[in-house]
């Protein structure tokens, strides 16, 4: 069994003590920018917590493993699992947290640690659906603590938390379509020849580098990196053959201080070297 199999799986044991044995109770529900300079250090937290990121990066570590944050991303972290964050301090984090616990019918205390801490993180299909119920469970814990205030916490806990179950389990069907993905190619024919890195690209649509270029090949059938290559050779080629600047002034212009890197790269893309254009 994969990391990811123990992760939705131990959601799905999760989900099946609610609501016939169990229930959600919130302990507190935030939504703030984090602050600088801030660190988390190693710890173990009774309760559960999930993490709705809406801006900025950083990084949590799970014993031994690590998961990227970032815009969008949704993690959700068990009792009981060893665990420490830290963020960057020129992207901070704004997030929205809910820290909660599974309480028991019978005896209305909340439940033991679990056996197999685990963590889960997704980015989701439809981001503006977690963000509707985020939004909505802050403003509910926040407006009451009736007996039908924290029975609407539960249910909106509920519907998170199954949601990420059925992403990682593949029963829910992803849509791939992501606009970010089409504000990249956006960025990458405005600067053709401005050294603008992929990940400057992938902070700028709030995209880890990897999920980017995954999603990017997907739709293009080629990396950022490629398309960026491919866009700045075509250019390169413009130039060559529109202009009476010379090979070492052209590869300067789409960034390249060796000429000869550049040659090698224009014959792997034409089929021919740059001096057989230059006459």
């Amino acid at each position: 069994m994969t990391k990811t199999d123990e992760n939705f799986m131990g959601l799905q044991k999760l989900l099946e003590n609610v609501p016939q044995r169990s229930y959600f109770k919130v302990h507190g529900s935030y939504q703030l920018v984090v602050p600088r300079g801030w660190k988390q250090t190693e710890q173990i937290n009774e309760d559960m917590h999930l993490l709705f990121v809406r801006k900025g990066s950083g990084t949590y570590f799970f014993e031994g493993r690590e998961e990227s944050l970032h815009r969008s991303k949704i993690v959700f972290v068990s009792s009981g699992l060893k665990h420490f964050a830290w963020h960057d301090e020129k992207d901070p984090l704004h997030i929205s947290a809910l820290r909660f616990g599974l309480y028991e019918h019978d005896t209305q205390k909340m439940s033991k640690q679990l056996a197999n801490p685990f963590f889960a993180a997704i980015m989701p299909g439809d981001i503006e659906k977690y963000e509707r119920l985020f939004n909505e469970l802050n403003e509910i814990y926040h407006t009451g603590n009736d007996m039908i205030h924290r029975l609407y916490c539960n249910t909106l806990i509920c519907q998170i938390i199954s949601l990420m179950y059925m992403e990682l389990s593949g029963i829910l069907k992803i849509d791939m379509k992501d606009n970010r993905i089409e504000e990249v190619k956006s960025m990458i024919e405005c600067n053709v020849i401005d050294r603008i890195s992929t990940d400057e690209m992938a902070k700028k649509v709030g995209l880890s580098q990897r999920h980017m270029r995954e999603l990017f090949k997907k739709k293009y059938s080629m990396t950022p990196k490629n398309y960026q290559l491919k866009l700045k050779m075509n250019y390169a080629k413009f130039v060559l053959e529109n202009s009476s600047q010379n090979i070492k002034e052209v590869a300067a212009l789409v960034g390249y201080s060796d000429q000869y890197v550049f040659s090698r790269q224009f014959k792997q893309q034409f089929g021919l070297a740059p001096s057989r254009i230059k006459r």
